[in-house]
């Protein structure tokens, strides 16, 4: 039981991360274009 509860936090905890991490990449493209 224990382990499926650390599962679920490290799923979301990973979530919000990945718009975090494409707004980094759009920021390097739009900046690598100019």
């Amino acid at each position: 039981m224990p382990s499926k509860v650390e599962f679920t936090f490290s799923e979301d905890d990973t979530l919000p991360t990945i718009p975090i991490i494409l707004s980094i990449v759009l920021v390097f493209s739009i900046d690598g274009e100019k």
